[in-house]
């Protein structure tokens, strides 16, 4: 077991005001707070999707910090609304896989620019967010609680997916390779 313990984000400090930040401050306690409660625990990942290792659950938080990324651009409120309109469930749930996986990749992002500006990743810890993106694909969630699976139930994506678009977002820079809406099919 590791002794180092994860920083996922920083408060602000109290620096003098003539001394600029060198970058903007994007989230708010509140707000990291909020997306970080819909998580599973260490716990949960470990024992009940057999994702263990803290990078299994760095991924989840930068996941759910992803929706709040799509928030402010404001994909997720071009999402709810499309999905609103529609009256096939079938297109509400891949709107929903391709709002997830377009999560996945921001997350792969941060790990991406997390491990440049701070060298933080170390031996094991892309196989451990790989592991626990796939643990929660659709597929392997559906067949752990009903023992088959339906793929027109997903609504976050396959095992497979996932591990593509988190991976995806580790190899990028660009944010336009999260484009999980231009894509067709989704893969």
């Amino acid at each position: 077991m590791r002794s180092r313990r994860w920083c996922f984000f920083r408060m602000p400090s109290s620096r003098p005001a003539a001394r600029p930040r060198r970058r903007p401050v994007l989230f708010t306690a509140a707000r990291i707070i909020r997306f970080i409660s819909t998580c599973p625990s260490n716990r949960d990942l470990r024992e009940r999707f057999q994702a263990p290792g803290d990078f299994a659950q760095a991924y989840v938080i930068a996941h759910e910090v992803g929706h709040h990324v799509q928030n402010i651009l404001g994909i997720m409120s071009k999402v709810q609304s499309l999905q609103g309109r529609s009256r096939n469930e079938s297109e509400i749930n891949q709107l929903s896989v391709r709002l997830e996986l377009q999560a996945d990749c921001l997350a792969g992002m941060w790990a991406n620019h997390a491990h440049r500006e701070r060298n933080i990743l170390e031996q094991g810890d892309v196989e451990e967010g790989l592991n626990a993106a796939a643990q929660i694909g659709d597929d392997r969630m559906q067949k752990r609680a009903q023992g088959y699976v339906v793929p027109e139930g997903f609504t976050h994506g396959s095992a497979e997916q996932r591990v593509q678009w988190f991976r995806r977002g580790m190899e990028s820079v660009d944010l336009k390779q999260c484009d999980t809406f231009s894509r067709r099919p989704v893969s």
